[in-house]
């Protein structure tokens, strides 16, 4: 089932985020309004999903953000682009299954979804193209959709424009030069980095896009061989999570 949240949480997960020390109680305390306690948000967020250090002088340093605070996190601070509303779930067999299900039921208006993201922390049963498997480890990748109105002349325009931009961001986070691997994969030294699955159905199309945050390890042997992590160009950063 997707998870979501509502609140005060957001605010301290932003806040949270802003550098990976300790922030300090006052400055997390001012976040908040008077009738509400910090003890108890905190509380919120690791329900949520969300690994945080508590020390008693420092403060509090965020280790590992949640799936559900997320949630409310972009869509509040995406309110009119892609993103706007986000479907998260911790495990699911494809997140294009579940955008499919969601334009299905719209009733001859697939574009009421437009912009939507479906999100999941684990895919059992994720695909790429040509029927292909496409393997992931849970906590370790990033697979998501997104729902966008696209005509038939656009989804390899949408395929080319999702590659440019997972690309773009790897070499901002890196400062390492990536390639694209015509049509639709991101590589660093012939090693898959990410791969990306372009769908029509009625009058959007839906953009599938798995990033591998970190090494492959309970990968079979031949995926491992052309597979690695964007923590392997990212120095310093250790394993990646969110």
């Amino acid at each position: 089932m997707p998870i979501s949240s509502s609140g005060f949480e957001i605010d301290l997960l932003a806040k949270l985020l802003e550098h990976g020390g300790f922030h300090r109680f006052d400055a997390l305390e001012r976040l908040l309004s008077p009738n509400l306690q910090l003890v108890h948000q905190l509380k919120i967020l690791e329900q949520l999903g969300c690994t945080m250090q508590v020390h008693p002088q420092r403060g509090v340093k965020l280790i590992k953000s949640g799936l559900g605070a997320w949630c409310d996190y972009l869509e509040e601070r995406h309110a009119h682009q892609i993103g706007h509303h986000m479907v998260i779930y911790q495990r699911t067999k494809s997140t294009q299954d579940v955008a499919y299900q969601l334009v299905s039921h719209a009733a001859g208006d697939a574009t009421r979804y437009e912009g939507y993201v479906i999100l999941a922390q684990e895919q059992v049963a994720g695909r790429g193209r040509l029927g292909r498997h496409w393997f992931s480890e849970p906590d370790q990748s990033l697979c998501f959709s997104v729902i966008v109105s696209a005509d038939q002349g656009r989804v390899n325009q949408l395929s080319i424009a999702s590659c440019l931009a997972v690309l773009k961001t790897i070499e901002r986070l890196s400062g390492l030069a990536v390639q694209i691997k015509w049509l639709n994969a991101v590589v660093y030294q012939s090693k898959n980095l990410c791969g990306m699955l372009v769908e029509r159905m009625d009058d959007v199309a839906v953009i599938g896009i798995g990033l591998n945050l970190n090494s492959p390890v309970a990968l079979p042997d031949e995926v491992r061989a052309r597979a690695m992590g964007v923590h392997e160009l990212v120095e310093g950063r250790g394993a990646l999570r969110w």
